[in-house]
C-alpha cells in the first residue's frame, strides 16, 4: 500500500474564503491590516470574497496571463503544463513592502521533489519581500504529496529565525491532506 497519491506537475487549486479563514486561521484583525496577497491563488475565490467583504486583496498566478476560457481549459487538461510557469514564483509583480498578509496555498513543500531547497528559499525570501514589515507570511501545507513533514523544514525555520524573523508552525483549522495540521508562519 502506497502513501500519498502521485501527482504530476502542479495542481490548479480553487480554496474559498471560508477555507482560508480555516486553513491559515485568519482571523478579521488580522485581514484588515491588509493588503492581502494571495500567491498560486490558482482558481481560488478567495480575493474575490474578501474584495466583497470590503478588504483589500490581490492574487497572483502566471495563468492569469490566460483569458477565462484558457484558464478553464488549463485546468482540464493536464496539470503538467503549470509546474513550469509556477517556477516564477520567486519573482512576483509587486513592489517592495506591498502587503500586510501573503499567502501562499498548496504550492510550496508538497512538490519538495521538483523544486528544490534552493526554490523553497528563494520563493520565501520573494514571499518575505512583498510582505511589509510587521506584517506575516502565512504557508500552508508544510507536508509533501507523500504526506510526510517537508523534509528541510526545522533548516527553512532555522535559518529564517537566524536572518531575524519570527517564523513558527501553527495549527491549521482545516487540514485537507491527512497529517496536515499545521501552517508556517513568518513574521516580517
Amino acid at each position: 500500500m502506497s502513501r500519498g497519491y502521485e501527482q504530476i506537475g502542479v495542481a490548479m487549486t480553487c480554496r474559498s474564503f471560508a477555507e482560508y479563514e480555516r486553513m491559515f486561521r485568519l482571523k478579521p484583525e488580522l485581514m484588515e491590516a491588509g493588503p492581502i496577497l494571495d500567491v498560486a491563488a490558482g482558481a481560488s475565490s478567495f480575493v474575490a470574497e474578501a474584495a466583497a467583504r470590503g478588504l483589500a486583496a490581490k492574487a497572483a498566478d502566471p495563468m492569469y496571463e490566460l483569458s477565462a476560457e484558457g484558464i478553464y481549459r488549463h485546468g482540464m487538461t493536464e496539470i503538467e503544463v503549470s509546474t513550469g510557469k509556477l517556477t516564477k514564483l520567486p519573482h512576483l509583480p509587486y513592489e517592495d513592502e506591498s502587503f500586510g498578509l501573503v499567502l501562499c496555498s498548496h504550492f510550496l513543500f508538497l512538490y519538495h521533489e521538483q523544486f528544490d531547497y534552493d526554490f523553497h528559499t528563494r520563493a520565501l525570501r520573494e514571499l518575505l519581500r512583498v510582505c511589509r514589515a510587521g506584517g506575516e507570511v502565512r504557508v500552508y501545507p508544510v507536508i509533501t504529496l507523500q504526506w510526510d513533514r517537508y523534509p528541510m523544514l526545522d533548516l527553512l525555520l532555522e535559518e529564517l529565525r537566524t536572518a531575524g524573523f519570527e517564523a513558527s508552525l501553527e495549527l491549521s483549522e482545516l487540514p485537507f491532506i491527512p497529517g496536515s495540521k499545521e501552517l508556517l508562519r513568518v513574521q516580517k
